[in-house]
């Protein structure tokens, strides 16, 4: 995992446009943290066919992660590579061009890439900012997710 990145003030956002984060560590996407987050949510896995037997009478696909499952990472997972200093409230406000490019199965590992794309100041000293994340499955060509995601920060 790299160093954290430290921008010392709100005021300071804009000074780290495109800046990369780096990567986290990787983190194991295991069938009971599947199984957590679709009961918390009420998304239960026989929505999407998983858990099914084999036509051919083997054993069942193991589960796939919703990718929502991924975006609910991301808040627990910035703070690793990035600190904000001199806010007192936080609001995470979505995520824009969210793409869920492949499938990440029970026992599959991801880590997330992050990068600054853009910080401004708002009015009464908060700033907007929007961060590039893309979650590398191990083992894959293609990202299992990428979004764009937006936090207001307030002092």
């Amino acid at each position: 995992m790299a160093a954290r990145v430290v921008i010392p003030g709100l005021a300071e956002v804009g000074d780290y446009t495109g800046a990369s984060l780096g990567c986290t560590d990787w983190l194991a996407i295991d069938a009971e943290r599947i199984e957590r987050f679709e009961r918390a949510t009420g998304s239960p896995d026989r929505l999407r066919g998983e858990h099914s037997p084999d036509p051919s009478g083997g054993t069942p696909e193991p589960a796939t992660a919703p990718g929502e499952l991924l975006l609910a990472l991301v808040p627990g997972l910035l703070p690793r590579l990035l600190v904000i200093e001199g806010w007192k409230t936080a609001v995470n406000t979505g995520a824009e061009n969210c793409r869920f490019e492949a499938a990440v199965r029970a026992g599959s590992r991801v880590r997330m890439h992050a990068r600054f794309q853009r910080g401004r100041s708002l009015p009464g000293g908060g700033c907007r900012v929007v961060i590039d994340v893309e979650f590398e499955l191990e083992g894959s060509a293609q990202p299992a997710c990428r979004a764009s995601v937006v936090y207001l920060y307030f002092a």
